[in-house]
């Protein structure tokens, strides 16, 4: 086998592998149909940009993201045609977490960057946690509890009792009406407890 005549078949070869797989940079996306954009052109010997290409930005059904101008990206050129350009991965490391522990995932957007978050994090001991620009809502596992903005109490449900209305009172009159989280035991003389609940679009705890 004579490998002089087989080294330009070869390389031959491996330059239409790598215009049908390549590695590129998104220039921008289309305003009108944020599924199609531009990938910036492939680079001359001399290390100029061509033209930037069209492509289409393929996803998984259910999820659909705008990748900001900047961003890497993979580039198939389907069926080796230059005009068939389809991105198949996209990454910005400038956005998202940095933390994330084997198995876990994380969405977020471009707010996502500099201390701001806007982003739901899957952790791996099963908790939940929504973070937008001001507010974070955490779906505790181990607990069972949902806090909301760092508080360290759960979230009120509809019907969950929140105490108890203490009347107190002396013949015909009320000397005295506090909260109590629960029923004394022995419960006082002359105090009758209301129980207090949730109620949903009260807009107040109601007995």
């Amino acid at each position: 086998m004579n490998l002089r005549t087989l080294l330009p078949g070869a390389q031959h070869l491996r330059q239409r592998i790598g215009t049908a797989i390549r590695y590129c940079f998104i220039a921008d996306t289309d305003n009108d149909a944020p599924t199609f954009g531009r990938v910036a052109g492939e680079y001359d010997d001399d290390g100029n940009p061509g033209p930037p290409e069209n492509v289409r930005i393929m996803q998984d059904f259910g999820l659909r993201t705008r990748p900001v101008a900047g961003s890497e990206s993979i580039k198939l050129s389907v069926g080796a045609g230059m005009g068939n350009g389809v991105l198949v991965a996209t990454e910005n490391t400038l956005y998202g977490p940095t933390d994330l522990q084997d198995g876990e995932v994380a969405l977020y957007n471009s707010l996502d960057q500099g201390g701001v978050l806007c982003r739901i994090r899957l952790s791996n001991d099963g908790s939940i946690v929504i973070v937008s620009k001001n507010a974070e809502i955490r779906l505790d596992s181990s607990s069972g509890n949902v806090t909301v903005n760092g508080g360290g109490q759960p979230v009120a449900r509809k019907n969950d009792n929140c105490g108890y209305l203490a009347v107190t009172t002396s013949g015909m009159s009320i000397v005295g009406v506090t909260w109590v989280p629960m029923i004394p035991v022995p419960p006082l003389a002359n105090t009758t407890y209301t129980p207090i609940t949730i109620q949903a679009g009260a807009g107040n705890f109601l007995g």
